[in-house]
Parts: structure tokens; sequence; C-alpha cells
């Protein structure tokens, strides 16, 4: 039997150490040392295949790398091996005259945290040293001989790109795959804090070698590789999340960041509350540019790790970067109120809403509208809501009506009177809400804005509600009274002008009510109350004063205790036919009963009732009055009147009921005699009739009645006071003395004195050249004017002027030199001759 010997050999597939073997003594090659020492010098260890320090012994068959390593794939089981992650010791400059020391807590690839602190000093600079992200770190091809096609994550293009990896001294960045890759790092900056992975993960490296190299039917590894697989399949997966799925949610720490799409809707981590540190924070991730670590699925999360909404809401609005441009909705801090923005799909915050009841669900948090204590609380905890139905608040606690937010039971509730003794409360707030309160001291409700907070309960929403709770005093009036209640009675009104004396069934309800505006046009109101009390009210469609019953409150004006007092404000139809002429106001247009023609105008004529109200136009004028029959009216009046009798051809009187008559009824005798009976002509031609063939009369104070060429002659009385027919320059006719016997004193101008003189009128048969007083004449014949000499003025222009030379007696041109000069200067010969040329003056 052969002796074995005890010897070493370098063996490749126990990882590059030297291993014993037992040697038979025969055919052996130059891997055969007697001692280890011998074996291990002559094979030198090979290059390091980590880029980073340098690793460890060559561990064992169960290749599990460390916290602050990763698992280094090369071309060789010798060079795949667990390397330890690269370090970075940033240097950047700072000008803040602070120091601030913060702990930033992450995750690293293996869910273990790791701690930077920062110092940041005036002028000084800033050291940070802290694992790189994988993703961050830049393209390195590596040392070797190697062609290995690898794949790695650019951070400016944000995409996977292939590269040829030579083998050695890589860094993390470098992926098998694309998928692997893109699972790894795409879309890794959808917000600005880290994304949660497992603690629980550590990287089997040798496995993972196997496995690519080897496949799964080594069954020598058949163990080693369903361990990588279990631990593998989880590698690099970002945890999706679901804004409407609640059974997908996100870790405790971590909120559901809603993206453009599903790559992007993934769990952010929370940045907590805003404070001077965390900004800092965050002002350091913005320059850094922090990527976002993978989250690796996990089921067994519950409800109580979903993302409480109040930190999320005092966040600044953030629009972040990129270009969906999506519709959100943030909680503004200053305004308490949930308002829209564009969401541009990336780097946003927790306040970031996707429809503004989630916003105000997430975010608003009611105020206190109690003025004392707190509101009564539900179940849930929540403000206990009510409404103006029935009551559910509990006892001590009343129903605060503000807005539909601040409708809660407030404590302090009072009961019966002692809610109307409450004083009035605006309270505070933005609300403005309409209200009413009862005011103890005027006993009525009265109308007030409610600002929506820290009111009582004297607060109603109508004023019916609050006279129903307060009923100590009762308005009977239609509408809402001003100032204090005024009592009256129905003998002595001591209402004022815009208010009238209420009738009611006593003497509480009988008081100075609002004035509605025309009474008679008021419809009949029946009011409210239990009462019957008779009345009369003005029936404006059938014009006449009609009864009623009235209940005793809330009536209207058109409201009479008698039919007298009814048609002595409202009087009835006086007109025959017809209603009377409507002004713009809605009145009947009055006329004048003392008018020698018709004051009214169109197809109306002046009805002369037995008071003004009833004195109106009426329709359906007479062309001839005279030949009307006699109409003695309705109505109760009893007024003397005279009628022109056809049969006797003569004036009659007769008594006039005041309501229903014709045009054939006249004030006076005179005037029916004028109107009807044959007139004494006092001209000398035919007086200015109308086109009815009425004549035309006018008076001393209104001569511009008269036609062109009619002159008003004013006789004795109104009936010889009629427009006569002649030319209109009085100044140019002789004196008329007429005829008759009136003996009247006038004035006349004499053109042969070139003044005015007095003379006696006898009433008829005059011309023009008759004035009743002598400012009267010397205004209408201007002599003096015509009699001033001509005078070419001062100056050294020449202009051609008029003047009337009363040496000739005729108009005459001169030439006028600029200025100076007298009123004997007209500009043309027509106003010369229209001024002058008819005066007749002769010379002297």
């Amino acid at each position: 039997m052969s002796r074995s010997l005890k010897s070493y050999f370098f063996s490749k597939m126990s990882f590059t150490q030297c291993e014993l073997f037992y040697w038979s003594g025969c055919c052996e090659n130059r891997n055969n040392f007697e001692t280890f020492q011998n074996c291990w010098k002559t094979c030198e260890e090979p290059l390091n295949p980590c880029a980073y320090g340098t690793t460890e012994s060559r561990i064992q068959f169960s290749n599990i790398c460390g916290v602050q390593q990763f698992c280094h794939i090369g071309a060789t089981i010798a060079t795949t091996i667990c390397c330890n992650k690269p370090r970075e010791l940033l240097t950047l400059a700072s000008f803040t005259m602070f120091i601030y020391e913060i702990e930033i807590h992450a995750f690293s690839r293996q869910g273990i945290f790791y701690k930077a602190f920062l110092f940041f000093v005036n002028l000084f600079t800033i050291h940070i040293s802290a694992n790189i992200d994988r993703c961050n770190q830049p393209l390195h091809v590596g040392i070797g001989n190697t062609n290995l096609q690898r794949w790695y994550f650019n951070s400016v293009t944000q995409q996977c790109q292939t590269f040829a990896y030579q083998g050695l001294q890589g860094n993390e960045n470098n992926f098998l795959t694309q998928q692997e890759c893109e699972a790894s790092c795409f879309g890794t900056h959808c917000c600005f804090s880290n994304l949660h992975q497992l603690k629980s993960y550590l990287v089997n490296c040798l496995g993972i070698y196997i496995n690519l190299y080897y496949g799964t039917g080594n069954q020598n590894h058949k163990s080693l590789f369903s361990q990588e697989k279990q631990l593998k399949k989880h590698q690099g997966i970002f945890l999706q999340c679901s804004a409407t799925n609640q059974q997908i949610m996100c870790p405790n720490g971590y909120f559901c960041h809603i993206g453009a799409n599903a790559q992007t809707t993934v769990c952010c981590q929370i940045l907590g509350k805003i404070s001077s540190a965390h900004e800092m924070k965050i002002a350091f991730r913005y320059q850094l540019r922090k990527s976002i670590f993978p989250i690796i699925p996990f089921n067994n999360f519950s409800k109580k790790n979903i993302v409480s909404g109040n930190d999320a809401c005092i966040q600044v609005v953030d629009a972040g970067r990129g270009n969906a441009q999506l519709q959100r909705w943030y909680w503004n801090v200053v305004n308490r109120q949930c308002m829209p923005f564009l969401y541009n799909g990336l780097m946003g915050n927790q306040n970031n809403f996707i429809s503004k009841q989630i916003c105000e669900n997430a975010c608003y948090v009611p105020e206190n509208p109690c003025a004392l204590g707190q509101p009564q609380l539900s179940p849930d905890k929540r403000f206990l809501s009510c409404n103006t139905g029935p009551n559910i608040c509990s006892s001590g606690y009343w129903c605060h009506i503000g807005t539909i937010k601040n409708t809660v039971c407030c404590p302090g509730q009072v009961i019966g009177d002692a809610i109307c003794k409450q004083p009035m409360a605006v309270g505070t707030g933005q609300a403005n809400l309409q209200r009413w309160y009862f005011n103890e001291a005027t006993q009525k409700c009265i109308f007030f804005i409610y600002n929506g907070l820290f009111g009582n309960q004297n607060n109603f929403l109508t004023e019916q509600q609050c006279e129903q709770s307060c009923p100590g005093f009762i308005n009977p009036c239609n509408l809402p009274l001003i100032g204090a209640p005024q009592f009256c009675s129905p003998s002595s009104n001591n209402c004022g002008q815009r208010s009238y004396c209420h009738i009611g069934a006593n003497a509480q309800t009988t008081l100075c009510c609002p004035s509605e505006g025309n009474i008679c046009t008021l419809p009949m109101a029946t009011g409210n109350g239990a009462n019957i009390l008779e009345r009369w009210y003005f029936n404006q469609q059938a014009e006449v004063c009609q009864i009623f019953i009235y209940s005793g409150v809330k009536g209207n004006q058109n409201n009479f205790l008698t039919r007298q007092e009814c048609e002595e404000i409202c009087p009835p139809n006086p007109c025959l036919e017809g209603s009377p002429m409507v002004r713009l106001d809605g009145k009947w247009q009055g006329c004048n009963a003392n008018s020698l023609t018709n004051s009214c105008i169109g197809n109306y004529w002046c009805h002369l009732g037995a008071r003004p109200l009833t004195t109106v136009c009426c329709p359906g004028a007479n062309a001839n009055p005279c030949n009307l029959p006699l109409a003695a009216g309705e109505g109760n009046a009893n007024v003397e009147r005279f009628y022109y009798d056809i049969l006797s051809r003569s004036c009659r009187t007769f008594v006039y009921k005041g309501l229903k008559g014709n045009q054939n009824n006249f004030l006076t005798l005179g005037k029916c005699r004028l109107q009807c009976e044959a007139l004494e002509n006092p001209c000398s031609g035919q007086p200015a009739t109308t086109e009815a063939g009425h004549v035309i009369f006018c008076s001393s104070t209104n001569k511009d009645t008269c036609p062109v060429n009619f002159w008003c002659h004013v006789g004795s009385v109104a009936e010889t006071t009629v427009c006569c027919p002649g030319a209109t320059n009085p100044c140019s006719v002789p004196l008329a003395p007429g005829t008759g016997n009136d003996g009247l004193s006038r004035w006349y101008y004499s053109a042969d004195d070139r003044t005015c003189l007095p003379f006696q009128y006898n009433g008829r048969r005059g011309n023009q050249n008759n004035f009743e007083s002598q400012a009267e004449c010397s205004r209408t014949c201007p002599a003096e004017l015509c009699l001033l000499s001509v005078d070419p003025g001062a100056c050294g222009g020449r202009q051609t002027r008029y003047a009337f030379n009363r040496q000739s007696n005729q108009c005459t041109p001169f030439q006028y030199t600029g200025c100076g000069g007298n009123l004997n200067n007209f500009n043309t010969m027509e106003d010369c001759m229209a001024t002058c040329g008819n005066i007749g003056f002769r010379k002297t």
C-alpha cells in the first residue's frame, strides 16, 4: 500500500486560498508545496477588486456583506466580493454667521441609519462625510483586462445607459441589467426626502455570483441559491402607493407622493415640521440633489401608519419640478382655506392634495365659535354639528347657528325669557350673516349683521322667528317700526308725515306705522289676527270705496273707519265716462276751475268737482257744451252751479252733487254767459277763435296767448278781455278812446310829444296803443334811443354803421370809428328800420 504525503496546493475554487491535501507521491505538478508558507509565498495575492480600501481576508462560503459594504460582482468568483461603499468628503463655502449642528437620518441600501453632522461657520467651510447614494455615483469603468457589459444610472439625463466594465475597482453604480438599473434608480427625484428600505435586507454576494455564472442546476449550491432568491426578489423595487386605495399604504414616517403616473406615485419620507433646522436640511438637499432610496414592499402595515395631515398643512406650497401640470390643492395657513395650484409632478411636499375635499378633511381645524367654553363633542371627538331642526344638543348646550362649519352645540344655554334679555352680540369673524335680535328697550325685533363667531342665543334667522321666541311686543304694522313704538288714536293723530295711525282692535295695536306710498293705490289688506273689524278701503279698479273685514294687525294704510273718511282721502272717479287723465306719478291730472278756457289737453275737459281732488281732466270733451242737457250728477255734495238752458236761451242755476256731471256746468253766471250766450264784441274786428269756434281769451298778465297779428284787448271784465286783430307795434297807432261807459284809466304813447300820456278808455273798440300803466307804455315804446344824435365815436377806424336821423326822419348810413358813440348805432339798415323806422317822428 502506498504512503500518502501531507502537502498544500493553491485552490481558486476556495476563494484563492492554500489548502491541505494528501499527495500519493507521483504524478505531481508544480502546485504542490510541503508547507503552507511556501504555497502562500509562491502564489501571490491577486489585485484588490475594491476601489475603496482593502477587503477583509477571504471570508467563508456564507459570504454576507456588511452594512457599509456592497457586493462587487467581477468577472470571476475571486473578484466577486464585498467591497466598502464609497464615502465622500464635501467642502462647500458658507456665509452664515451662525453654527448649526443637524442630525440627518436616512436609510442606507441595507436600511441602517447613519448620521452626518453639518457645521456651518462664517467664512469657513462645511465638511460632510456621508455615503454617496448608489444612483448618484459617477460612471466608473474600473481597471483590468475584461470587458463586461454593465449598466449605470446617468443622473444628468436621468436614464440608465450601458458601458463596458473592465472588471476591477468599480463603484456601486454598476448593474447587471437595464431592468435592475431602472428598478433601483428610475424616478428617484419624485420628492426631496428618502424612500424607505427594510432594515432586514442583507446581500448574499456569493449567492448572486453563483446564480449569475453557474445557474440553479448545481445541486451543491441549491440551498444557497434558494436563500439568495428570497433576498434578491425585493432588491431595488420602490414601494408604490395609491391615492384612492386605502389598502396600499406607506409605513410610519412616510407619505404617499401622488405623481403623474404609477412610477412617481411612491412612498416618500416625511420631512417633518417646519423649523429652521428643517429648512436648513431642505436647502442642503437641494444643493446636493439627494436621490430617493428604493423601498421594499411589505404587507403588514396598519392604518395607524397613515400620515397625519397636520404637519403637511403647515408646509409652504411647493409646485415642484417637471412638466406634468397637475391640478392640485394646498392648505393656505394665512387664509385658513384650501386653494388650487398646478403641480409639476416631481419634488413636491406633503401639502399637496388631489381634491379640495381631501385637503379640507386633512387640514381644516374648525374654529371654536362658542363664547363660553368648548363645543359639545360627538362620539368621534369632533365638534357636534346641529341645525335649525330638532335640537340634538345635550342639556346645558344650545345650537349656535353660524356658517355651516361653525353650526355646533355651544355651552351656556339660557331658557325662556332670558334669551330675549340678552344683549345684541355681533360677534367676531367675517361671515356677514343677516340676523334678527330682540331689543328689550324698544320691545321689537331688529335686524343686524352677525360676524359668525362668539354670539349668543338672542340671534334669530328671521324676524318671524324672533317674534315667536320673544312675544313681549306685537308689531301690528305691515312694515318694521322706525324707532320706539308711538301710540295714537283716531281722534288725535300725532304721527309724522311719513307715518299713519294704525287703528287696531285695542290701544296696544293702535300706534303709528310707516307709510307705504299712495294710499289709494294700495290693495285691500285683511291682515292677521282673530278680530272682526268693519272697515272701508278704496278699490282702485272700481274707483269706489268698499267695505271689508279687518283682522286687526298687519294691514296697510288703505284702511278707513267710515266711507266718508275713505272718499275724503281717496275720491271716487268723478268722470261720467272713462277715467281721469293720469300723470307720470300715477295721480290724476288736476285742472284750473277759474280758467276761461279749457286747461286740459287733447280730448279731455275740466270737470269742476266739489273739491280739488275731483277737479280733474275727464275724457270725452264736447265741442259745444252749451247744447248738453242738465246733469246734477252723483254723490253727497251740494254745490251751486250754472248751466245753459237751450230752451230759454239763458244761463240758469242748479245744485251739483259733485260727481258724474258734464261740461254744461259753470262756476259763475258770467262764465256761463261768456261761453253760451251771445257775446258783445269789444274789438274793432272779429276776435281770434279756436278751431272749434270758441273765442280766445287773454289777460293783462298773459298777453302772449294771442296768435300772430292779434293783440290782447284788456277790457273791464274777463268777457271783454279777448284777442283783437291789428298791428303788433302799439307805438305807431294814434290815440283811440273807444266806446262804452266803463271809464278805465289808461296810458298811450304820443308821437308828437314823444312821451307817454294818460287818457280815459271807454272799454270797447280801442286799439293796441293802450296801456294799463305809464311804466308799461314807456317800456314798450323806446323813443329816446332813436332820438339820440348820430355819433361816429373817437377812434381811428372806419366801419359802416346805420343810425336814425331825426332831421330826415329816416335811417341813414355813417362811418363809425370803432369806439365811443351812443346807442343810436346799428349793424344793418334792417336793424335800424325795425327799431326806429315806423315810429313816425316829425321834424321840430
